[in-house]
């Protein structure tokens, strides 16, 4: 890589300017808030320290059986251990919990208070698969995984992040922690001071062979991602993947019932149509159309976003319906059948085709230089 390349790839990372600046830069992470837990344990340190029974009762909460309003263990150093339902699992950082008011009721709030670049290695290891193969991979993705934190900083009300994939999954240390620390370590460059616009930084398991843009999907701004084919020497990066090509199929009554509580439809309508009406200029669908018939024989017709109907799908009926929102759909019977591309919204890295690029001999900053050219 000549000088002129590395320079333009300092301008675009700006590590140590801007992702991992901040060494005690501390993210707010809610925690297991799927499981929704009413009791569990947490010891203060991992391994080494009691075990606090913690209880949502009677609207409190209570540790070790006395009632508080909040509770904390640990510091930035510490690590934790939490055991809850059939699950165990060990957190860096520090641990506060309270009830909080939710539209659900009041439900049991962890949040975890730990360092951008502890957060980075955990995050790292889960969205790899804890594959640890290819060095010059991990440290591209890592850094992308850094960069989309700190750009999304608060983008919850009460803290930063979920632990879910709705954000980054997050699952606390995982094993041979070391090794994932490096990582992050290893993907930070010299003192930058330029500025750019982190929120365009953005990754997915498999494009399908095409990329698509931020703006094209969610109307953000325009982004430095790359898009259209991803591909080397005519070949598409990702063909290996599973997800490259994919099929499925639901019944009917399931994506009536979604689009019913999205739309407030009356329980007795039924639905006639449901056909994709807009796409992104790369060929993901952008728009839906459903058409019902009211109980009172009128028709209603309602147009929904393509991203939201799929997140509230998976939230009643599962997420392996609709692994993208690249498909095609055709209705047989009582069952509407998909076939698509891609895992994932196929902004930014695919993780597919980065993989491919690092068993191919290419360094973690030319992976990315590839999605994220400078401008």
């Amino acid at each position: 890589m000549n000088s002129k390349t590395f320079s333009k790839i300092l301008i675009i990372l700006g590590l140590s300017g801007a992702a991992f600046a901040q060494e005690n830069r501390i993210l707010s992470i809610r925690l297991l808030e799927k499981l929704n837990p009413t009791d569990l344990k947490i010891q203060s340190p991992a391994g080494k320290g009691v075990w606090n029974e913690i209880k949502l009762s009677r609207g409190q909460l209570w540790v070790n059986g006395k009632a508080q309003k909040t509770a904390s263990w640990g510091s930035q150093d510490s690590n934790l251990k939490i055991h809850v339902q059939n699950l165990t699992r060990i957190y860096p950082g520090k641990i506060i919990l309270k009830i909080k008011q939710e539209k659900e009721g009041l439900k049991l709030f962890i949040l975890n208070r730990v360092s951008m670049e502890n957060y980075a290695a955990c995050a790292l290891a889960f969205e790899s698969d804890f594959d640890q193969t290819q060095p010059e991979y991990l440290k591209a993705l890592g850094a992308v995984i850094g960069f989309y934190a700190v750009s999304h900083l608060h983008r919850h009300p009460d803290y930063d992040l979920c632990d879910l994939t709705h954000c980054q999954v997050y699952q606390g240390m995982p094993p041979n922690f070391d090794f994932w620390s490096k990582m992050i370590s290893a993907s930070r460059v010299l003192s930058s001071s330029h500025n750019f616009e982190l929120g365009s930084f953005y990754f997915h398991r498999c494009c399908g062979g095409i990329l698509e843009s931020a703006e094209q999907i969610w109307g953000g701004p325009k982004s430095r991602a790359r898009t259209g084919p991803d591909e080397w020497n005519g070949k598409p990066l990702c063909q290996d993947d599973g997800f490259y090509q994919w099929t499925s199929s639901t019944g009917v009554e399931n994506v009536e019932e979604t689009l019913k509580t999205m739309a407030q439809i009356p329980p007795l309508a039924r639905l006639e149509t449901f056909e994709i009406i807009a796409k992104t200029t790369n060929g993901r669908n952008k728009t839906l159309r459903s058409i019902f018939m009211l109980p009172n024989r009128k028709t209603r017709e309602i147009r929904e976003n393509v991203p939201r109907f799929i997140s509230e799908f998976g939230k009643h009926f599962g997420w392996r319906i609709f692994p993208s929102n690249w498909f095609e759909i055709q209705k047989e019977g009582n069952l509407f059948k998909f076939s698509g591309h891609g895992l994932g919204h196929g902004v930014g890295l695919c993780q597919t085709g980065a993989l491919k690029l690092a068993q191919m001999g290419w360094t973690w900053e030319e992976i990315l230089n590839f999605y994220f050219p400078g401008t």
